[in-house]
């Protein structure tokens, strides 16, 4: 190399964040373990789009009333089964790392394209993606389907912000996305609410809006393209206000992470408070505020403190829109630090993270624990032991289990529900269940179905009773599961399970599903 060549600091510090970035989400996507519980039925959504080039439109290991399986995720299921039949489990963990760092990069990416005055890679802006990051039971988990409507929010949002900007003609992009959206992850309704939002915001700031109005309808004609035809329209916006109380999720957000230990509580009140802050520094009235940035902070705020599902959507949001006001605040607030002082400072914080992250990769990836987290998250030596003494029936068990034991051991066992709920189950079923758990109706499941096997983690209340119920023994017990059957499926010899956990393992992916042709 040329002595006389030298690295500048924007380089290094450019270099530094990205790879330390990197090295952070690689440690954390293969140290965390947040399955996502329905994994099991996007590949066989998957298996069946591969094999026959079209979605799976019947339910077939259920033992409740199905409708027709309107899957919003089945590109996305098609393409999560052929990186797994390709590459496995670690395949799915590396396609899951490398989406969520391509999103974070896109954010970054999307921030220089829009000309934003504050540069991102800074240490504030390393911070917040850090503060997304460590929100890894939403974001890094064993991959989901929810990664591709993250990638699309921002780049909808984009493309919105660039045609506020004057190049109409990029309205042309957004019903082309839609169209992929839409046949990717039920979150395509986000893009409709936000186009909506952004006319709503142009009216109010009297700025031409009848290409964003022309756009939206012609955006939303494309949800006629589709497998299912007018009828998914139907579902897909129904599915938009559905209850889902019973499922974390879609509980507050504050409900599910204690505040003191809540990373993005901390980002949302200083995000607010420097948008507040920057609105009365540079006394601005509400005539001379941008009405879409106004109405879009209020609506996604909202929505992210009602629903954990929505934190995402929200960071996306705030990472690009806020951006500019969280560092003057940040300026203004520490305007008296050294700027040496600080750049030094950040090197010593990315080489601490950059050797930290990569320690911790190397030990999970040659630990390889996010295999054995499986055994952590299933109930497998419950349904081994099922399997091994050869019986068969209608299991009823949480629906965290439910598409993993229709995949893995349809079609000896049929289940209550899984994680499909509006896609496939008619309204109700999902409470009907959580009530039978914490006994608020205590004989609702035994009298409407009598399941021949019921699987309840040990913490349900619904052992104390079912222990006493006269119609069920108890089957099975290990430190996760209790297992109660019917009278009639007593034996006087049980086979013992002798579970290879590592060769489990390597054929964790092996199925019995076989489709039949329509």
């Amino acid at each position: 190399m040329d002595s006389n060549v030298k690295i500048s600091f924007p380089a290094f510090k450019n270099f530094m964040f990205f790879a330390t970035l990197f090295l952070v989400v690689f440690s954390l996507g293969f140290r965390f373990h947040n399955f996502d519980y329905d994994l099991w039925a996007r590949l066989i959504q998957g298996a069946h789009v591969s094999e026959f080039h079209a979605p799976l439109e019947v339910d077939f290991y259920s033992f409740t009333p199905t409708h027709t399986w309107y899957d919003p995720e089945w590109i996305s299921s098609w393409i999560i089964y052929l990186i797994q039949s390709k590459f496995g489990t670690v395949g799915l963990v590396v396609f899951n790392c490398l989406s969520f760092y391509f999103l974070l990069c896109l954010i970054v990416f999307l921030l220089y394209k829009l000309n934003i005055k504050n540069k991102p890679c800074n240490l504030f802006y390393f911070s917040t993606i850090c503060a997304i990051v460590t929100l890894n039971h939403v974001l890094i988990s064993f991959v989901r389907c929810q990664i591709f409507t993250f990638i699309l929010f921002a780049l909808w949002l984009y493309l919105l912000e660039t045609i506020r900007k004057g190049k109409i003609k990029n309205c042309i992009f957004l019903p082309f996305i839609m169209l992929f959206w839409l046949n990717t992850h039920g979150g395509c309704i986000a893009g409709v609410g936000v186009l909506f939002l952004y006319i709503i915001g142009e009216i109010l700031n009297k700025k031409p809006f009848k290409h964003l109005l022309i756009t939206f309808f012609v955006t939303c004609l494309m949800f006629l393209i589709n497998p299912w035809g007018i009828e998914y329209i139907k579902f897909i916006f129904d599915s938009a206000v559905i209850n889902r109380s019973f499922i974390s999720e879609w509980n507050t957000f504050f409900n599910v992470i204690p505040i003191e230990i809540n990373p993005y509580f901390y980002f949302l009140l200083f995000a607010i408070f420097s948008y507040i802050f920057q609105i009365f520094k540079t006394k601005q009235t509400i005539f001379t505020l941008d009405k879409v940035k106004l109405i879009l902070t209020i609506v996604l705020t909202y929505l992210s403190i009602k629903y954990l599902k929505h934190v995402a959507l929200a960071l996306v949001f705030f990472s690009m829109f806020l951006f500019d006001d969280i560092m003057e605040t940040l300026k203004a607030l520490f305007k008296w630090v050294n700027i040496k002082f600080l750049k030094s400072l950040v090197i010593i914080f990315y080489f601490i993270l950059f050797s930290y992250s990569s320690l911790v990769l190397l030990a999970y990836s040659f630990d390889a624990s996010y295999k054995k987290a499986f055994f952590d998250k299933y109930p497998i030596e419950a349904m081994e032991f099922l399997k091994a003494n050869n019986y068969s029936g209608k299991l009823f068990t949480h629906f965290h289990y439910g598409s993993f034991i229709g995949y893995k051991y349809s079609p000896n066992f049929k289940i209550h529900v899984d994680g499909r709920q509006e896609q496939v189950y008619y309204d109700g079923l999902l409470k009907e269940q959580y009530d039978f758990i914490q006994q608020i109706n205590k004989d609702l499941i035994l009298k409407k179905y009598a399941p021949d096997f019921i699987m309840l983690d040990l913490e349900y209340i619904a052992n104390y009773e079912l222990s006493k119920n006269k119609d069920y023994f108890l089957l099975y017990g290990d430190k996760k599961v209790n297992i109660y059957a019917l009278n009639k499926h007593k034996k006087k010899k049980y086979a013992k399970v002798q579970l290879d956990k590592d060769k489990f393992l390597e054929e964790i992916f092996k199925t019995n599903v076989k489709f039949k042709k329509d």
